[in-house]
């Protein structure tokens, strides 16, 4: 048991940058804890398990202590650093100046149309979506609302797994920063009031689409981040 007021929990995800199955983890330094969460989880909240998850998961956490995973990790947060940076270097602000983790923001902000309206993080995500790059709208700092978010979130995991070094990382940056300086945003009535959308060019479109399969094509995948 742990030291009287030293009781700890820690939950994490592990699929992502554990690199696992989709399932998550409860750790707790306290037996007492312990036991009322395993109660809690099962036959409390959890359904049916899937058993082949648990093998899955025990491979993972073996995989987690090689150094093949440490290596990995690394480059992982190389690739994130190295696309954010080359996304600032084309013009894109990032928020926090840059990352040190699996991932990054963008802010959209950076996009303005002739009519003054900023491109949205919702749009800016549909459209890297089209290309094949998928990512996440995200608030940013400044945002008042989730619903009206104005950055975007990526992260570097999927492709580290799939072979992406720091040269294919700029490559992608680049793909995307040719998006999106490319969009221009405007405003349209609605019935609930002006609402931002954006317009791009079908041939700048479609470029990308090609530039995103070739990059893709080494490791025989969909670029996504």
């Amino acid at each position: 048991d742990s030291p009287v007021g030293h009781s700890h929990v820690i939950s994490f995800t592990t699929h992502k940058t554990l690199c696992g199955p989709r399932a998550a983890v409860i750790l707790t330094t306290d037996r007492s804890i312990a036991r009322k969460i395993d109660r809690a989880v099962f036959p409390g909240e959890q359904g049916g398990p899937h058993v082949h998850i648990f093998a899955a998961l025990a491979v993972t956490f073996k995989f987690a202590q090689t150094d093949a995973f440490r290596q990995l990790q690394q480059q992982i947060v190389k690739n994130a650093v190295a696309l954010t940076d080359r996304l600032k270097e084309r013009g894109i602000r990032i928020p926090f100046g840059g990352t040190n983790s699996h991932m990054g923001n963008l802010d959209c902000k950076t996009i303005v149309g002739e009519d003054g309206a900023i491109l949205t993080g919702d749009i800016a995500s549909r459209i890297l979506d089209v290309a094949g790059i998928v990512v996440n709208r995200q608030t940013i700092p400044g945002d008042k609302t989730a619903f009206k978010s104005t950055g975007v979130r990526f992260g570097s995991p999927w492709l580290t797994q799939r072979g992406f070094k720091e040269e294919e990382m700029v490559k992608l940056a680049d793909i995307m920063a040719d998006l999106l300086l490319s969009c221009k945003p405007y405003y349209t009535t609605t019935r609930s009031g002006l609402e931002e959308r954006a317009k791009i060019d079908f041939s700048i479109l479609e470029d990308a689409k090609l530039r995103v399969r070739a990059s893709g094509a080494r490791t025989n995948c969909h670029t996504a981040v």
